[in-house]
């Protein structure tokens, strides 16, 4: 009996020395799309995390789920897919649009919409007429229905999405992508944060100019209340609030666009 509680005592002190010790294996950051999936409210996600606090004036009585809403936050895991470091630093744009995609994250595009069967092989033509179409063409199209602008674009982009696959370049031409973009662009708001990581493959493949990003991140930013980028959008006659204005000629001209004095020139505006 000594032996068993002996045996049973060394067993819950090497558990508790275990677990106190500070996890030295390999870690993986844990990427936007996985990341958008977590549960933040469950805190057993990180019961056996370490946080790392990057800056001074960091609340860290926050819990999770408010730290990511908050501020930026990346998340470490180890080969078995436990979160073992937290790292809470000063908050980006990213940061901003990780959260847009999160709170759109369950968003289903074919909902309540009905999609027909497109032709790929004049999908050039489709898009252009369809991006350019009035709002009071849309009840004769509908066959005499009521039917919502927006609602009746989205029933066709995911026709396209349905019949076609995915769009790209090779497959549909440059024109076809840029339209879509642009359907993409003056669509809903649900509609540019689910499309977004799709135009971001785009611009990283080299098949869509950088600044379509920019013009949709811009906008996005702004439908959820956060400061744009570029500085692309404009509101009720006024250029929409940047994050790090003094910057933001750089951030342009890396994309090729002109400073943002010579943009505003365009709409009458001034800084």
């Amino acid at each position: 009996m000594k032996n068993f509680v002996g045996f049973a005592y060394l067993s819950i002190l090497f558990l508790a020395l275990s677990c106190s010790r500070p996890y030295t294996g390999e870690l993986n950051h844990i990427d936007r799309s996985d990341f958008i999936l977590l549960n933040f409210e469950d805190e057993t996600l990180i019961e056996s995390a370490k946080f790392h606090y990057e800056n001074e004036g960091i609340d860290k009585g926050l819990a999770l789920v408010h730290l990511v809403k908050t501020y930026g936050v990346d998340l470490y895991e180890d080969t078995t897919g436990m979160i073992r470091k937290v790292v809470v630093r000063s908050r980006t744009y990213q940061d901003d649009i990780r959260q847009i995609l999160i709170e759109n994250k369950d968003y289903d595009p074919n909902n309540n919409i009905l999609t027909t069967a497109i032709k790929c092989d004049s999908l050039e033509f489709i898009i252009d007429y369809l991006y350019n179409i009035r709002p009071e063409e849309i009840p004769a199209l509908a066959g005499g229905d009521t039917l919502e602008y927006f609602s009746f674009k989205r029933a066709i982009m995911q026709s396209i999405w349905e019949s076609c696959g995915e769009l790209s370049l090779e497959a549909h031409g440059k024109r076809s992508v840029k339209l879509f973009w642009g359907m993409i662009q003056h669509g809903g708001k649900e509609i540019r944060a689910h499309y977004y990581p799709y135009i971001e493959k785009l611009v990283a493949n080299g098949e869509l100019h950088p600044e379509k990003l920019a013009l949709l991140t811009d906008r996005l930013l702004m439908n959820y209340g956060y400061e744009q980028v570029y500085g692309s959008q404009i509101q009720n006659f006024r250029l929409y609030p940047i994050r790090n204005r003094d910057s933001v000629d750089i951030r342009r001209a890396a994309i090729e666009l002109e400073p943002l004095s010579e943009y505003l020139k365009r709409f009458d505006l001034n800084e």
